[in-house]
């Protein structure tokens, strides 16, 4: 298997589109991404860049395009009708194709995603179908190719391993149902259930988000993979760390917060950002080392610090800190987070 050269594939850097459009996008690459864990462990997956959702495996890359339409079924000149675009649905995706082909490298797999059923007598109407647009009925084939040969000016096309996929994962509702699946990968992982499966997926789609939004190109295949790109370890990284261990910092914080801070107003002031800093924590190398110094700074200022509870310790160490915080870190903010690391010092001795 020859597996093509990813920079050689055009860059898409289409227009903006509706945030819940984006966000659908967002949770379908999730949820793609945690099936495909189940069987692989060595691949990234890339956010809309070439395409709006890939898999780069070692071997192959798969190519998905997420399209959402209001309606009781996707047509197939919903697929091939361009309008005032450059290229049509299925010919953004043919572009790939044709780049294989001219390249001689192995074809990569391509699909279009839809919460609709694509209309056609060959089909059945199941959930979650996935079929090779060479099982179409013969018309709506020789319709594709005919649609295709005047987008691209060629006589022959190749429409193996060219998907449609009708999702299982509605419009309506995609975050409560996605709300359960994490749930379900947890388990599957860690035996229980998740304490806040709602804030995980948060996390995730979070860190899915920032690399979509990275608009940018990328000069070489290792800038792609660092700036677009989610590796399975990545994965793997923010559900240890947000396993009962980060709930479980949530709490003791809470609990010393309640025990020192008595009005009301101020507690639900630091509780607005415990979880926020708890979960970036998890998944922030920068916040990890800064957490590192500043425990080292608080054994250093050890016999400065004033008897009492722990959070105010916290706050006094604040005062008297030589670690240089996030600057757009407020009082609070920098009040937690030595919080936390005055829990784990005392956890590690």
């Amino acid at each position: 298997m020859v597996l093509g050269n990813y920079m050689d594939y055009e860059a898409d850097y289409a227009g903006a589109r509706s945030k819940n459009r984006f966000r659908f996008e967002i949770y379908w690459g999730l949820d793609k991404l945690l099936k495909e864990m189940t069987v692989s462990q060595n691949f990234y997956m890339i956010f809309d860049y070439v395409c709006d959702i890939e898999i780069h495996f070692s071997d192959h890359y798969e190519f998905y395009q997420v399209k959402t339409k209001n309606g009781k079924s996707y047509t197939i000149n919903n697929l091939t009708n361009r309008g005032e675009k450059k290229n049509s649905v299925i010919g953004t995706l043919y572009k790939i194709r044709d780049s294989d082909l001219k390249n001689k490298t192995n074809r990569s797999k391509l699909a279009i995603v839809s919460n609709l059923k694509l209309s056609d007598s060959a089909l059945a109407n199941s959930a979650n179908l996935e079929f090779e647009l060479n099982s179409l009925s013969k018309n709506n084939v020789e319709k594709i190719e005919t649609a295709l040969k005047k987008e691209f000016g060629i006589e022959k096309i190749d429409l193996s391993n060219i998907f449609f996929i009708n999702t299982d994962l509605a419009v309506s509702n995609f975050r409560d149902t996605m709300v359960g699946r994490i749930n379900n990968y947890y388990k599957s992982q860690y035996g229980d259930d998740a304490l806040k499966p709602a804030a995980l997926l948060n996390v995730l789609s979070e860190e899915i988000q920032q690399k979509a939004d990275f608009e940018e190109p990328c000069e070489s295949y290792g800038e792609l993979l660092k700036k677009k790109g989610i590796s399975t370890e990545r994965i793997d990284f923010i559900f240890e760390k947000y396993s009962e261990r980060s709930i479980s910092m949530i709490e003791k914080c809470k609990a010393h917060i309640n025990s020192v801070i008595k009005n009301y107003k101020k507690r639900i002031n630091y509780m607005k950002h415990l979880t926020s800093i708890v979960t970036n924590l998890g998944k922030d190398f920068f916040l990890q080392n800064l957490e590192q110094e500043i425990k080292q700074d608080i054994i250093d200022k050890i016999d400065e610090f004033s008897d009492g509870e722990l959070f105010y310790i916290a706050k006094e160490y604040v005062t008297i800190s030589s670690v240089n915080f996030p600057i757009e870190y407020s009082i609070e903010e920098k009040e937690l987070l030595s919080l936390i690391a005055l829990i784990n010092l005392e956890d590690q001795l």
